[in-house]
């Protein structure tokens, strides 16, 4: 009964022509609306867990003792040649004890996730201060041949109480767009596809959160053409 005062309300405001048939049909019996089956066509997740086996506090000795910021060629690139930001970042201390354990937690967790082994191409460390954010960005790069296999995470070596919260921004199609944001704690790792645009907000707490970021690249990328257009390629009707 439902659905047909539905259909009624949406026959109501048709065109004479369409209100005409439908209560012909109506009447004769023609006309029934069932359940409607729903078909999704976009689908986008971002994972979370937690890794627990890692000393934060020794973490961050190591982060301090490195904090070494992105070289300014690159940071005054932004805007001309590149979407990465740079500006909060510090170079990751490659070969320290705590550091080495997390990449491998990394390495691990994404591997599982995707099923198939993904290793590290790059870290970095970001500490945002009081009143401090991150703005719009991704890490996809145009070797991605195919974006899906390529992921970044954000580990939360330090998330103080009322931290930015991290926020990816979904649109298709220039018209649906959503926002879905994340509240970081301590010891989370977040997990995602490199092409998802994400920034945070502002960052209210009074000490500093300080996140690990890393892409990871699948150890066996695909190299074939997707869709294969060989069949139409100059010469493949002569068997060339």
């Amino acid at each position: 009964m439902v659905a047909h005062l539905v259909w009624d309300q949406v026959v109501a405001g048709s065109n004479p022509a369409v209100r005409t048939t439908y209560m012909q049909l109506n009447r004769e019996k023609r006309v029934e609306v069932g359940s409607f089956a729903e078909h999704q066509l976009l689908r986008i997740s971002v994972y979370t867990t937690t890794i627990v086996d890692v000393d934060n506090a020794l973490l961050l000795q190591e982060l301090e003792q490195t904090s070494n910021a992105i070289p300014s060629q690159l940071r005054d690139g932004f805007g001309s040649s590149t979407n990465q930001t740079y500006f909060e970042d510090m170079s990751f201390p490659y070969g320290s004890p705590e550091s080495s354990k997390l990449l491998t937690f990394i390495s691990m967790a994404v591997s599982e996730l995707c099923q198939r082994q993904m290793l590290i191409s790059e870290a970095w460390a970001i500490k945002l201060h009081h009143g401090q954010s991150v703005m719009a960005h991704s890490h996809r790069v145009n070797t991605h041949m195919f974006p899906s296999e390529y992921y970044s995470v954000a580990y939360y070596a330090d998330a103080p109480e009322d931290s930015a919260k991290l926020v990816f921004e979904i649109g298709h199609s220039n018209i649906e767009e959503s926002i879905h944001m994340i509240t970081p704690s301590t010891g989370m790792l977040v997990m995602f596809n490199s092409y998802l645009k994400h920034m945070t907000t502002r960052h209210n707490a009074l000490t500093p959160r300080t996140v690990i970021s890393a892409n990871l690249v699948p150890a066996e990328p695909q190299r074939q053409a997707c869709p294969d257009l060989s069949a139409y390629r100059l010469g493949a009707q002569n068997g060339h």
